[in-house]
């Protein structure tokens, strides 16, 4: 694994990742079955390393990636030795195939499409057909214990910084949309007040939690300093409750606002671009354009595709669950409070 990471560092490598089972059949199992057919697993090795086969999801940035790593996402019972794997390989790997959701990006209209025509990430589903994974990237082979421990001692509170201080930036950015839609029209009634003031509740209660974790944080020993999960835990609970909210707030805000959004043809038209500067302005001192402008990222950030498809990932994201505290007692006795 250091090897790797050097590795990475030197030629600079985009590398995605994949922790999550294909979802076929909740009844069997909460966590991963040994009996599902979809489940990435070994399925036989010989001189030059392992062979695996089945399906992961959900590998953001796979298209545009060098490498992709397989990293434990949920904790595994008994008769599960094949599935305790973890290992990096090239996305040219014979065998790996990357099956693409539609593309919600609008590339070069920034005007229209602010948000879609530079950050959607993309998200994929990989195939391993068969394929052959060099001893010298595998990181986890069949042990059970070592694959569980990556998720109980030190994993979680690493990825909730880096989770959180992305929640921290969209819950600010959010705050100040909303505050300048009100602006533009001049919208300072009650009611909108209190949800701007709900939108500044969440981002600062974000800021906090992380503030917290890290003034709590602690030596994990081997020159490792890891920030203390409690603060990351009740955000991770959070999170997944606040942020479709801070969507409807933006949507309830910026009400037909945002479906009223002239083209940048129109704008520059000789005959209707005087008329919308006439009939659709804010405020004193926002022009037309910037009113336009502003309404357009609003519905890229709530309402489009990307916006929807961040809604669905901010509800999916490290969500936690009574079944997943309960495996982890089963499985590791006594990490739960840790």
């Amino acid at each position: 694994m250091v090897n790797f990471q050097k590795e990475l560092r030197r030629k600079d490598l985009a590398l995605t990742h994949t922790i999550v089972q294909t979802t076929n059949d909740k009844s069997l199992s909460p966590s991963p079955h040994p009996q599902d057919p979809a489940a990435l697993r070994k399925v036989g090795e010989n001189e030059r390393g392992i062979v695996v086969r089945g399906s992961r999801v959900l590998a953001t940035l796979a298209p545009f990636s060098d490498e992709i790593a397989i990293h434990p996402g949920a904790l595994l019972g008994p008769g599960c030795k094949d599935l305790a794997l973890s290992f990096c390989i090239p996305l040219s790997t014979p065998g790996l195939r990357t099956l693409c959701r539609e593309s919600y990006s609008r590339p070069g209209d920034r005007f229209h499409h602010p948000l879609s025509s530079r950050f959607d990430e993309q998200d994929a589903f990989m195939l391993f057909d068969s394929v052959e994974v060099p001893w010298h990237r595998i990181f986890i082979n069949g042990n059970i214990e070592a694959h569980n421990s990556a998720l109980s001692r030190g994993w979680f509170p690493n990825v909730a910084q880096q989770t959180m201080i992305r929640a921290q930036t969209k819950l600010e950015f959010a705050h100040a949309l909303a505050t300048r839609m009100a602006a533009m029209v001049n919208d300072k009634a009650p009611v909108t007040q209190q949800l701007l003031g709900e939108l500044a509740c969440y981002a600062e209660l974000t800021r906090n939690g992380i503030a917290t974790a890290e003034a709590e944080s602690h030596d994990y020993g081997t020159g490792a300093w890891f920030p203390a999960a409690g603060p990351m835990n009740t955000l991770r609970a959070m999170l997944p409750i606040w942020f479709p909210r801070v969507n409807e707030i933006i949507r309830m805000i910026g009400s037909h606002n945002l479906l009223i959004t002239p083209s940048e043809a129109e704008l520059q038209d000789e005959v209707i671009g005087p008329m919308v500067e006439q009939f659709l302005h804010g405020d004193p001192g926002v022009s037309t354009q910037e009113s336009i402008a502003t309404y357009r990222l609003a519905w890229g950030f709530a309402a489009s595709a990307l916006g929807s498809r961040n809604e669905q990932y901010e509800r999916s994201y490290l969500a936690t669950s009574p079944t997943s505290v309960r495996l982890v007692d089963q499985f590791l006795p006594g990490t739960t409070s840790r």
